[in-house]
């Protein structure tokens, strides 16, 4: 098992079905099983078999002298398994099954892609923090067993696969979100709002591409967030300078002023 061995990664293909099956299954059961037992109970060997057919053509496995030790598969704008067999977790088979997928998607035209990983399994969301993802959300979905689908709470990751022609910056912001009387709507601060800067009689929006820390609706706290702002100027968001942060056009959810600012890397 060693951290040396030569890895391949290639598309999968119709014959590595049973391979796959039992690293998911091994994989899924190790990093999940003690998070949601009664799932867990619901989910053997043979639920995995028929359904890691469903992931063909559109999966990639990590191969060493032959034997399939990790894969991941995508659907749309989604990666929806990055697995890897227990044995060979931390010896550099995730990292490169996880950047293949990606840039699988990235060459089919999608420019922001996503996946799902289960609240409490903070191994696996550090280990996508690590490689560039973010969390967008938090949020209810339901999962298969052989008993039917059943609730689960997931933490929606997302990436920003190619960043070509956007100005994004990192800005660091004293923000007070308000309460909800003040704008007689359900605030919320999170990822996709919309920041809004003053100046020169001029209004400049951008868009909030990542937000991890919400702030509670009347209160104050200081948010690292990422901001897309197009082509506009770099000062517009100077040291502390004042700025809306906007649910929607007409609906200003927080007021915030600058504290750092740096282009993102």
């Amino acid at each position: 098992m060693s951290a040396n061995a030569d890895i391949v990664i290639r598309l999968a293909s119709a014959g590595d079905i049973p391979a796959l099956a039992r690293v998911w299954h091994d994989g899924w059961h190790q990093g999940h099983a003690h998070l949601s037992p009664d799932i867990a109970a619901g989910r053997p060997f043979d639920f995995f078999l028929p359904r890691i057919e469903t992931t063909l053509p559109d999966c990639v496995v990590a191969t060493v002298n032959d034997e399939i030790v990790g894969f991941a598969g995508w659907e749309g704008d989604g990666i929806g398994q990055v697995f890897v067999l227990p044995v060979w977790h931390g010896k550099g088979v995730a990292p490169l099954v996880l950047a293949d997928a990606e840039q699988k998607l990235k060459e089919q035209g999608h420019t922001r892609i996503w996946l799902q990983c289960q609240v409490g399994n903070v191994r696996a969301r550090r280990f996508y923090e690590k490689h560039g993802w973010y969390l967008a959300r938090e949020m209810d979905v339901d999962i298969g067993t052989i008993e039917g689908r059943k609730p689960q709470r997931v933490w929606r990751m997302e990436k920003d696969v190619d960043r070509s022609g956007h100005n994004t910056l990192v800005v660091e912001a004293e923000v007070r979100v308000l309460a909800e009387a003040e704008t007689n709507q359900p605030v919320t601060l999170c990822k996709d709002m919309m920041p809004s800067v003053f100046q020169n009689g001029l209004y400049y929006i951008g868009r909030v591409v990542e937000c991890p820390l919400p702030i509670p609706p009347g209160e104050n706290g200081t948010v690292t967030m990422w901001i897309e702002c197009g082509a506009y100027p770099f000062d517009v968001w100077a040291v502390g300078k004042h700025f809306e942060l906007r649910g929607g056009p007409d609906v200003i959810v927080a007021r915030a002023v600058v504290m750092s600012v740096g282009r993102c890397p």
